[in-house]
């Protein structure tokens, strides 16, 4: 009778023990899950008319998408720091964009080599010093990043 008090004693440990495990590695398994978790996105522009294309990319990646979006980041460098003056024909989509959570950043080096003034920009952006190193540290700590 010892002997079996002592088996179902050790059985019932092993099937909790076990059950346990499971439910941990079935809850790790889910945080790790794509489906599950959000994604982070940059794209780095270089042509004040990838703009366009890049809001409507950061606005189709929605959180409710299968992209299951977290932060939309477009990162302009080159020429494309000209469609970020106030008053450029592009401040619409550009608005239109904050609105729908992307964020922006703006190169501070392509803001000398084009001479546009900081001050002249809309409100809202972000002026880095580099825009590709930005970009190498969003690529560093996980995101998917993508060049127009």
């Amino acid at each position: 009778m010892k002997n079996i008090k002592s088996t179902v004693g050790i059985m019932a440990f092993a099937a909790f023990f076990f059950f346990h495990t499971f439910v941990s590695m079935a809850q790790t398994i889910e945080a790790q899950d794509p489906e599950h978790t959000s994604k982070n996105y940059a794209v780095l522009i270089s042509q004040p008319n990838h703009v366009v294309a890049a809001v409507d990319t950061g606005e189709t990646l929605s959180a409710e998408s299968k992209f299951q979006r977290g932060e939309f980041v477009i990162m302009a460098c080159g020429k494309s720091v000209e469609a970020f003056v106030m008053g450029s024909e592009f401040s619409e989509v550009i608005a239109k964009g904050a609105e729908a959570g992307i964020k922006y950043r703006i190169c501070g080096m392509s803001l000398k080599q084009f001479k546009v003034a900081p001050e002249s920009l809309m409100e809202g952006l972000e002026v880095v010093p580099n825009g590709l190193t930005y970009i190498f540290e969003l690529k560093r700590i996980g995101y998917t990043t993508l060049e127009l």
